[in-house]
């Protein structure tokens, strides 16, 4: 998938700001967005954005272990949501 095909499908879903240039890094920021505003299991994360789901689940786990997200759930049923954004939510609670 074009970058410019990528941006499309992200502007029509949200609005996140996205790099001009594909770059290291690019996946790991673009879930990063995506999960500061909301919770999403990694079917969603891939589908959303067509990434490959082990790609999708590598990159969260990585980001889980640095502790940047968090998970919860069971099985397929497992959510990640950026650790600040469930602090945010936690608060307005």
């Amino acid at each position: 998938m074009k970058i410019e095909e990528l941006k499309k499908l992200v502007e029509e879903r949200k609005a996140i700001k996205l790099p001009t240039k594909r770059k290291r890094g690019f996946k790991t920021q673009l879930l990063l967005e995506v999960l500061s505003t909301e919770a999403k299991t990694v079917k969603e994360l891939a589908e959303q954005f067509d990434f490959n789901k082990i790609s999708v689940y590598n990159t969260l786990k990585k980001l889980e272990k640095k502790g940047k997200i968090v998970a919860f759930g069971k099985g397929k049923e497992v959510y990640y949501v950026e650790k600040n954004a469930l602090k945010r939510s936690q608060t307005n609670n």
